[in-house]
């Protein structure tokens, strides 16, 4: 665990070289997944660094009792409502590389955003909808794997950098619910 934190560290690094310019965006989340063997945390981070207008940068990490991932890769903005990235990275599994990709679009009010992620363990996808109903509260669903679909609310406390969301999710695969709650604080 402590090789691959070094390689997060690493790789965050890489990623954006100067986090003092404007360009430059991050946020780390605490996330708890509920479900009816109990509550599993994780700790989730994105840096992002903008190249120019259409050309830039990012690094995902993730966390997790015994596990983490790590991948860095490059982003493109064709237009000022759609982002997409590609990274290669690694995580703590038997065939250790892992690819990840994702898909961000927005006008207005509204967004959605798209990852998908294979390699290693396994691969893994979720998406995202959300409509700011204000200017600290957000509505939408969300579908991740293997833990469901549901409704999403998110919650940005004003005058601070701090947002806290959850979900309700079905899993039909299972027959099982699950619950995801999470804080982000942005830098």
């Amino acid at each position: 665990m402590k090789n691959f934190l070094v390689a997060v560290v690493v790789l965050v690094s890489l990623a954006s070289p100067a986090f003092a310019q404007s360009s430059t965006s991050f946020w780390v989340e605490e996330q708890n997944i509920v479900s009816d063997s109990g509550s599993s945390p994780w700790i989730n981070g994105l840096v992002s660094h903008k190249l120019d207008e259409k050309l830039g940068i990012y690094a995902w990490f993730q966390i997790g009792e015994g596990w983490a991932q790590a991948y860095v890769g490059p982003t493109y903005s064709p237009s000022s409502w759609l982002q997409v990235g590609a990274g290669v990275g690694l995580e703590q599994a038997d065939n250790p590389e892992r690819f990840g990709t994702f898909v961000w679009m927005g006008r207005g009010r509204c967004s959605l955003l798209s990852l998908y992620e294979d390699g290693g363990g396994d691969h893994w996808y979720k998406s995202e909808f959300n409509v700011k109903a204000t200017g600290w509260l957000g509505a939408g669903a969300i579908v991740q794997h293997m833990l469901g679909v549901g409704p999403r609310v998110e919650l940005n406390i004003p005058g601070t950098p701090v947002m806290v969301w959850g979900a309700p999710l079905y899993d039909w695969s299972t027959g099982r619910f699950n619950g995801i709650l999470a804080a982000r604080v942005s830098f």
